[in-house]
Parts: C-alpha cells; structure tokens; sequence
C-alpha cells in the first residue's frame, strides 16, 4: 500500500511540474497592423499579449534596427539601439497577464528590384520568449498582385507552409498557424510595382560596388590631372606673324603634345622656299625639291627633308612613301622636351584611368541588360570592353578641338551616341549620360594638359593670340598689313590650316584678288580670292593625307 502512495505522489509531483511548465513566459498573441506611404516609410502599430508565471525585471521587446518615434502606450519610452535591432523598454512586471501596444514608424521598406519594387517588413526580430500566435495586417498604397514571401529565422522559406495569407484589394492579412520559438525572427517580403511610389527620390541605392569602382577610377584620372597635367592659365598675347620657333607641322605638338603633322611642315616648307607643290588634278600632288635644307632648321626637320626627298628631286605626295614618313613622323614630337616640363605627367596615364572608369561603367550597363548568367557573362565583357574603346575614342575627338583634323571628332560623336543608346536600352541612361560626359571632359582637358615650361607658355600664348586673331582680328589692320605684304595670307594660311580656321581667316580677306601663291602651282586657273586658295590647300592637304589613311588596310591586304 505504501508502494502506491508513494507511486501516486510522484505521478502528481510530475503533474504539478508539467502544469507549471505550461504557464511559463510567452507572448500569447501578437498582432501587427503596418501601412506604408507612397514615400516608402511604414507605420507599425503592434498589440502584445504577454503571460508571465513570475516577476520579470528589466523585459525588453525588440524591434527593426531603423525603428523611429518609438511610443509604449501613446507615450514615449527608453530605447537602446543595437547593430541589428532596437529594444524597447518594457516596465517592471509581476506574474499574471499584460497587454501593451507599441507604435513605432520604418523610413524606408521600399527597395529596388529587376523589375518593379519589393517591401519589406520585419514582423519579428528575435523576442526572447515564445509567441504562442501572430497576426499581421499590411496595406499598401495600391493592389497587391504577386504572392507575399515570409522567411523565418528558424524554418527560412519553408514557414510559409503553417501562414495562412489572405489578400484583399491593397491589403494583405496573415497568420502564423503554429507557436513561434524564443528569439524567432520573421520577415514579409512583397514584390509590386515602382508605380505605387511616386514620392521615393530613388529607389536604388546611392552607391553599389560597381559605382564605387567606376567613381575610384575617375578619381584617380582627376587627381593625377590636377598633380602633374594641369597647366597653368596663360593669357594670349598679341600675335600677327608666324609663332617664333613653331612651324605649321608643330602647332599641334605646341597645343596638345600630338606628333608632328607631315603635310602641314611640307606647306611651311615650300612657303619658306625649300620645295614647290604641283597639283595635278584632284588626287595627284607632286612635290619638287628646290634646295637643300640648311642648319636653319632643327634636326628633326632636317632628318625629315632628307628622308622624303633621299636622291630624288620630285615625289608623289599620294605615294606610300609620302604615306610611311607621315605616319612615322606623327608618333614623333621632339618639341615636347622643349615645351613642357621634365615633371609633367604622362597624359596616357590619365587616359587609361579615365578609360577604366569608362570600362566598369559598361559592366553596370551590361548587368542591367540581361538576367541569364551565361549571357551575362558574355555581354558583360563585350559591353566592358566596347565602353573602354568609346572613352579612348571620345578622349581623341576631344583632344582634337583645336586642331584642323576633325575625323576623330567625328568617330567620338558616333561613340557618344552609341554609348547612349546603350543607356537608353538598358534603362540605364543615368549611368551613361554622366560617364559620356566625363570622358568628353577629359577630351578637353588632354587637348591642353601637361605643365609647361616658359618657352611653352610663350608659344602657346603666341599660338593662341595668333588664332584670335585669325578669326576675329581687326579687318582695318588686316587690310593695312596686306599692303605692305601682299603674300600676308599665304604666309598664315598653313597656321589656319593647321588650327581648322582656315575658312574663317579668309572669309576676313572677302573678295580681294591676291596675286598667285609662289610655292603652289596649279594646271587648272588658279584661284583669285582668299577662299578660293583655302579651298584649294585644303584639297591639297586631304590628297597628300589621303594615302596614309589607307595604309593600314594596304598591310593588311598586302596591296601596294
């Protein structure tokens, strides 16, 4: 008998046991009602049922790490902000039952997705006993089309399984059919479209990796500019002749460091005597050597002479002889020791950082313009490596703003629109257009980077003033300097040529007839007025470049 009382009071310490297990901790219910704005930002009202089977000090209910104007209860309550969560301060309880009603408020639950937009709302962020049930209400500024996403802590995606969810119209409500564990977090996500936001200022966030790749590379083109590129401002200075020193051939090397320009010293020379030009038709020049070229001149146009001429006494400039020395010579700019300093940067290394800017700016256009990874993978580097020739090609057509050759120019336009269209597929136009502009920027800058030394601010200056006056000269003064020389125009022309104002300077000389060009002879009559002779030294000057711009092809093609 002894033996079953005894057996009978362990059952019911057992009992006694398991009961007082039963009444532990918990959050009996919790509900949640959120509303999000069409700026984005959610206010969360949340109603908290607790049980507590003893005194409880120091209870804290967290919530979002980005939760703002926190209220317990329609009053204001203590905070303490951790990395991942905010917890509220819950007072000192006693055992029994308690119902509190927190109102907090999330700036911004709206993100920026492939397609449209998905908010996302935290229902719970780890409390630190169970929630026996929860509830959630959320509405949204317009319907809600696409199945809501819930991802537990504990149990991910697979929650989704024990939610019932119900949506009606703009408003999703949904319950958790089981009891959630201590410290579960749980998080809804609901794609919808970008429309429903019209007051959000961007969507997307301000920087991604791939921008603060793009934005390191352009800075570093532009610090290394300003360390070692940047020239100082020098002021035109009054110029009406020739620049001292600078023959047609250099004024490219004085304002932008390019080689030296073959056709253009071939005019320089036959205006100081050294050679006569013959046009034959329209693409057939003939040179004829008329003397030989003293030390008056430097070396490398002494160099220069020799090899065009070697033992002969004429030439065809539409030759590929005429042709190699052009291109030879355009890789060579000896006058740069001379005009900039020893200190000055090397402009290739501002184009290529500026190049790489470019390069990972067409990442972010090819990412956005397909979703499989394989073809991603593909465009990414095809549309990488096409950015990186549009900003070479569009660094070039800036560079050549002064200079009378105007096809890279052209070829940086073509670029432009190119790497717009890109923007404009790819919905991207505000990644383009900025990174357009940029390496255009940079354009401008190389045509006149580098520090220069004295003798180079005075032949700048000098080329400079020259221009200005060129084109927007004083006529009186023209016209009184034509009087006193009447081969004043065809001692400039090779400089207007060469800076793209020839048609501009001798538009200034209006319908004056001039006398013939003594180093330019001609079958046909021979031009009368100042823009009749422009015309025809810019025909000379195409026909004499002409072969040298089908020379690569002819290697290529092995055709002579």
């Amino acid at each position: 008998m002894k033996r079953v009382c005894l057996l009978c009071f362990c059952v019911f310490l057992v009992f006694s046991l398991s009961v007082s297990a039963m009444a532990a901790t918990e959050a009996t219910r919790l509900e949640s009602q959120a509303a999000v704005g069409e700026d984005g930002s959610c206010s969360v009202t949340l109603t908290i049922q607790l049980h507590l089977d003893a005194t409880v000090t120091e209870l804290t209910f967290p919530l979002p790490a980005d939760a703002e104007d926190v209220l317990l209860g329609g009053s204001f309550v203590t905070t303490q902000a951790l990395q991942d969560r905010v917890l509220v301060q819950l007072p000192n309880l006693t055992a029994g039952d308690y119902t509190f009603t927190l109102t907090y408020r999330l700036p911004q639950v709206v993100s920026r997705e492939t397609e449209g937009a998905q908010v996302m709302i935290p229902l719970l962020s780890g409390f630190a006993y169970p929630v026996s049930y929860l509830e959630c209400a959320v509405t949204l500024p317009g319907p809600i089309e696409t199945a809501p996403v819930f991802i537990s802590g504990y149990y991910q995606e697979d929650i989704a399984s024990v939610i019932s969810a119900e949506v009606t119209g703009n408003t999703l409500k949904a319950a958790v059919e089981m009891p959630l564990k201590d410290h579960e977090t749980l998080v809804l996500m609901i794609p919808v479209e970008a429309e429903y936001f019209p007051l959000v200022e961007n969507l997307e966030p301000l920087m991604d990796t791939w921008d603060a790749i793009v934005l390191s590379c352009a800075a570093l083109a532009v610090v290394y500019y300003l360390l070692s590129l940047r020239p100082q401002v020098h002021r035109r200075s009054r110029c009406f002749s020739p620049p001292d020193g600078i023959s047609a051939g250099e004024v490219g090397t004085c304002l932008t460091g390019t080689g030296m320009d073959l056709t253009l010293m071939v005019f320089s020379w036959a205006q100081m005597g050294y050679l006569q030009i013959e046009v034959q038709g329209r693409h057939r020049v003939i040179l004829h050597k008329k003397m030989e070229m003293g030390n008056e001149r430097s070396q490398e146009e002494i160099h220069a002479f020799q090899t065009l001429f070697s033992k002969r006494s004429f030439l065809d400039g539409s030759g590929v002889h005429y042709a190699r020395l052009y291109r030879k010579m355009a890789l060579q700019a000896p006058l740069t020791r001379q005009l900039f300093k020893p200190n000055s940067g090397k402009p290739m290394i501002f184009r290529l950082l500026s190049c790489a800017a470019g390069c990972f700016s067409g990442v972010k256009l090819a990412l956005a313009l397909t979703e499989h990874p394989v073809g991603q993978v593909m465009l990414t580097i095809l549309v990488c490596l096409l950015c990186g020739i549009f900003s070479y090609v569009i660094q070039a057509g800036g560079k050549c703003l002064p200079l009378r050759n105007k096809l890279p120019m052209v070829l940086g336009l073509v670029c432009v629109g190119v790497w717009i269209g890109l923007g404009v597929l790819s919905q991207s136009l505000s990644v383009a257009l900025p990174m357009v502009i940029f390496q255009m920027l940079c354009g401008v800058a190389l045509a006149f980077g580098g520090r220069r030394s004295e003798l180079g601010k005075r032949s700048l200056a000098q080329v400079w003033g020259l221009r200005h006056y060129m084109v927007r000269g004083n006529n009186f003064e023209l016209q009184q300097r034509m009087q006193a020389n009447s081969n004043y125009f065809y001692e400039l022309a090779p400089y207007a040529l060469a800076m793209g104002v020839d048609k501009r300077f001798a538009r200034r000389f209006g319908k004056t007839k001039l006398p013939e060009c003594g180093f330019l002879i001609t079958r046909q009559t021979p031009p009368e007025t100042a823009s009749q002779w422009a015309a025809l030294l810019r025909q000379v000057a195409d026909t004499l470049n002409a072969r040298q711009r089908k020379l690569p092809y002819e290697r290529i093609t092995q055709r002579k």
